[in-house]
């Protein structure tokens, strides 16, 4: 799969974060900084980078939420799992051992 990592990076907040969760993704990806301000914005013009279908996946990394190793590939292997997943993500409070259904609020993989 060809995978797309958009690094929220607006502000000067530190991207420290942001390099270790890239170097422990476990699967190959090409990264993008978006500096727009804003979610939403930010979201919107990583959707805009994957227009033109070069990409198969697209994941948004904020750079205050700590990944655990193989995170990136955790969420490929939801994604194959659950074919009708809009988005996944995986718990960073606790072991991911399987792969569940549940509600999580963080970086997502859509």
């Amino acid at each position: 799969m060809r995978n797309l990592i958009v690094c929220l990076t607006y502000g000067n907040r530190p991207k420290d974060i942001l390099y270790n969760n890239l170097t422990r993704a476990g699967e190959p990806f090409i990264a993008v900084d978006v500096c727009t301000e804003g979610i939403a914005n930010a979201c919107n013009d990583g959707v805009d980078i994957m227009k033109d279908g070069m990409f198969d996946t697209i994941t948004y990394l904020a750079n205050d939420i700590e990944e655990p190793y193989g995170w990136l590939a955790w969420r490929l292997q939801a994604l194959k799992t659950y074919p009708d997943a809009a988005a996944v993500s995986i718990p960073v409070d606790k072991a991911h051992e399987y792969i569940s259904c549940q509600h999580i609020i963080g970086n997502y993989t859509i």
